[in-house]
């Protein structure tokens, strides 16, 4: 009677574990998406001013591609941002409690940060440079 009762025990506590896994990684997940939200409204902002105050297509596009690189800058260094309110991290994690560490448990730091966030940077940071060099050739702004 004992052993079953520790089984049924083990198990609930094993089953408890598992959702604090999935309930942190979903969290996780959902910080990275407000954080590229973020980046994506620092990218746009920019563009849209310049198409409201009178900006053509190749001006636009390539005010664009500075919001890209300014919102490519956010996501490869969001985990290790100095504000002391925000304990180093970015404003998604903050927003849902996730706080970001190292291995060791130290606190991130520059370096860290952007060799964790450097290919999702690149997905930003690749198109910015092309909207910057290019111009308007290929960009859905202007004509």
């Amino acid at each position: 009677m004992a052993l079953t009762s520790r089984l049924t025990t083990a198990r609930e506590a094993s089953a408890r574990v598992r959702t604090a896994v999935r309930t942190v990684r979903v969290r996780r997940f959902a910080a990275a998406f407000l954080d590229g939200l973020l980046a994506l409204t620092i990218a746009l902002t920019p563009a849209a001013i310049a198409g409201a105050t009178g900006g053509s297509g190749p001006v636009q596009g390539r005010v664009f591609g500075v919001g890209l690189l300014v919102g490519t800058a956010y996501l490869l260094l969001r985990d290790a941002i100095p504000y002391a309110e925000w304990g180093a991290r970015s404003l998604g994690k903050r927003w849902l409690g996730v706080r970001p560490f190292t291995i060791d448990g130290d606190p991130m730091d520059w370096r860290i940060s952007a060799r964790r966030n450097a290919t999702v940077a690149a997905a930003f940071g690749i198109p910015a440079v092309a909207y910057v060099v290019g111009g308007h050739r290929g960009i859905p702004f202007g004509q």
